[in-house]
């Protein structure tokens, strides 16, 4: 029975190597796009593939709705405790709805994270948890931070975190928790020297004390957010993006900071239409700030005919080049497609080999993996 399965193997071996021949660094790009499960699965295609998800940078876990929490909990353990403790850890998405995982796994998974130098980290409790510390996510290696979680509330005032290196912040307040107080503070960004782009989403921001003074920030992206009444000190901001946002009535003081704008993005309810057309009054006599200004993104639904000549002509009339869009362009869409279609073929093939691989040895050795 052996030398038949091992017969089978060779003839489908030739088919195995166009994809095994390939690069670690390859595959382990390729890998960067399925969850851990999928990724611990391959090591039964043969035995290079079985050292290959040890040594991946990217770490992706995902939601695990339909599976127990003692069987999450397992493989969680089974996938930090396996990896190869030497290779550094670039990227973690941890975003997992199952309730059932206890906090201490949770806070080993920041942890590990944290000591394996990951760059980029994606953490997410998709269900009402006890509120985590600023101070869980200090890191000297992290560069882009995405956190939808509680953050503690006696941190608002004076809470900071050690991250010099982290360029890009996104905070989302938990959707299940927005009857609670959604308040931040400006000190949490303050106190980050290397902040270049920010997202918040669900956030009250003039109900707290907050002011947005970040000199260095060029992106900054608000979705269902309430906009502080404090001016925006935002000298280097690039681009702006507003998403379903209560604007104010007079935004002329807001927008005249702005001097170095080039892309402003608002998709608003329709009724919010007065909140544009309000200021042109004001503007009428006021010559456009924005130089450098590229695009202006609006909603496909809206009407570039509701908005005033008085507004147009300060948003776009200092860059004859500036125009109002409702699609940005995309220059990575082909090399984006491209990735995909190899990861489609990918995983066509790996489903192919594994089930061939279990077929061979069904007999041989019953049982199979599972996760």
């Amino acid at each position: 029975m052996g030398s038949q399965v091992k017969k089978k193997l060779r003839i489908y071996g030739d088919e195995e190597d166009k994809i095994s021949s390939l690069p670690d660094e390859l595959i382990h790009h390729i890998l960067s796009f399925t969850d851990a499960k999928e990724a611990v699965q391959t090591s039964v295609l043969s035995n290079r593939w079985k050292s290959l998800w040890i040594t991946l940078p990217f770490l992706n876990f995902g939601e695990y709705r339909y599976s127990s929490p003692k069987n999450n909990t397992k493989f969680i353990r089974h996938v930090l405790s396996k990896r190869n403790r030497q290779s550094d850890l670039f990227e973690l998405n941890f975003c997992v709805y199952n309730k059932g995982l206890r906090r201490c796994l949770i806070a080993n998974v920041v942890e590990y994270a944290i000591s394996h130098n990951v760059q980029s980290l994606d953490f997410g409790l998709l269900y009402k948890h006890q509120p985590f510390k600023l101070s869980t996510f200090n890191s000297n290696s992290l560069k882009k931070l995405t956190l939808r979680v509680r953050l503690e509330e006696f941190a608002m005032e004076l809470g900071c975190w050690d991250l010099p290196c982290l360029t890009t912040l996104f905070l989302k307040y938990p959707d299940f928790d927005l009857t609670k107080g959604n308040q931040i503070s400006d000190s949490w960004f303050t106190c980050l020297p290397s902040l270049r782009d920010l997202g918040l989403e669900n956030w009250d921001l003039s109900i707290s004390s907050f002011s947005f003074s970040i000199p260095d920030l060029t992106t900054l992206r608000l979705s269902n957010c309430i906009l502080p009444k404090m001016v925006l000190d935002l000298p280097s901001l690039i681009t702006l993006d507003l998403h379903n946002v209560n604007l104010p009535y007079d935004m002329s003081d807001m927008i005249s900071t702005l001097i170095s704008l080039q892309n402003l993005t608002i998709s608003s309810p329709f009724t919010q239409d007065h909140a544009l057309n309000e200021i042109s009054s004001l503007l009428v006599w006021l010559p456009s700030p924005f130089y450098n200004m590229k695009y202006i993104k609006v909603p496909k639904t809206y009407k570039k005919s509701n908005m005033s000549g008085a507004l147009r002509n300060y948003l776009l009339g200092g860059s004859p080049r500036s125009t109002i869009v409702t699609t940005l362009p995309q220059v990575f869409h082909d090399s984006i497609f491209i990735f995909s279609t190899i990861q489609c073929i990918f995983f066509v093939y790996s489903f192919n080999s594994w089930y061939h691989y279990e077929q061979m040895n069904s007999s041989a050795q019953p049982g199979h993996l599972s996760f």
